[in-house]
Formats: C-alpha cells, structure tokens, sequence
C-alpha cells in the first residue's frame, strides 16, 4: 500500500505474545484430571512463590499448568509439585524458545566456541541448543541457535563478537 506521495508505506510489525512460563504434568495410572489438579490447586500457597494462572487439560489426559508473571522460582514450584504428588505424575517445565542465526562465522568454529560465547554474553542462559551448517563457497560457516525467547532480545542487541585472540605478525 502506497502512501499520498507514492513512497510505500512501511509494516507495523505485530509483536507476537509470549506465552507464559508452564508446567507440564503427565499422569500416570489410576489417576484423573480433576483429582490431581484440585489437589495442587488448593495444596500448593501462593507463599511458596508460585502464581498459577490457568490450569487446563491437554488432549493427552495430562495438564498444563500456567504460572503468572509473579512466579519467582520454577524449579521449587517444580519440585513442590513432585513432592505433593509423589509417584503420579511426569512433570516437565515447559518455556517458549526462539531461533537465531549466526552468519558469518569463519570455517574452524565450533559448536563448543559458540556456546562459549553465548554463555559470556549472556550468562543466564541455560538451555541453548547449536547446530553448525558447515561453510559456503567463501569459507564462513552458520550457526542455529535456539534459546529461551526471553534471552532473545538480549543477544540480539550483540553487534559482533570476537570468539579468539588473532595475533599476528609484522
């Protein structure tokens, strides 16, 4: 769509809606939905850390629990869960990933090198998956990084990184 003068006019880009945090809970035998869940519903206080916004049943007989933006630790409700519901459930926290590439990397990186680097740059990061696509015709590898999207922005504000130390000789 033009604008009056003939200039294109630009896209106003949509940011997309992050989901929130989750809990995955499979059951297992002999259990029902509505009994665990009310369990962890009424059991588990909002003191422990934990704001739970939704719980809803997922096509295979499991839930999904949503936390709310409050929630301080993951991994307490996590194990606050577990140890509430001893041997009945799979529990998995469940985070929305994004995917980045990195171009223009040189033919002798590797998949620990930019890892080191994402981990410097931002050391939060915990769970970050790399696949290197091996080089082109000019010699430069590519990297598909996929990180927490929450991360994301952070490493994109990253311009350029240097991975060793050249020394040269003159």
């Amino acid at each position: 769509m033009d604008t009056k003068d003939g200039a294109p006019q630009e896209k106003v880009g949509r940011r997309r809606r992050t989901r929130p945090p989750a809990l995955l809970i499979k059951l297992t035998e002999g259990k029902t939905f509505p009994d665990v869940f009310s369990e962890i519903r009424y059991k588990i206080k909002s003191d422990s850390g934990a704001e739970m916004s939704s719980i809803r049943k997922t096509k295979g007989g499991g839930g999904l629990v949503e936390l709310g933006p409050r929630t301080t630790n993951k991994a307490t409700l996590c194990e606050a869960v577990q140890g509430l519901l001893e041997e009945k459930v799979l529990i998995s926290s469940l985070e929305t990933m994004s995917s980045l590439e990195i171009r223009d990397l040189d033919c002798l990186t590797e998949k620990n090198d930019t890892e080191e680097v994402i981990k410097r740059e931002c050391p939060e990061v915990t769970n970050v998956r790399i696949s290197i696509i091996s080089a082109n015709s000019r010699g430069e590898n590519l990297a598909m990084v996929e990180v927490a999207e929450q991360y994301t922005r952070k490493l994109l504000n990253v311009k350029s990184v240097s991975t060793a130390l050249c020394l040269s000789s003159a």
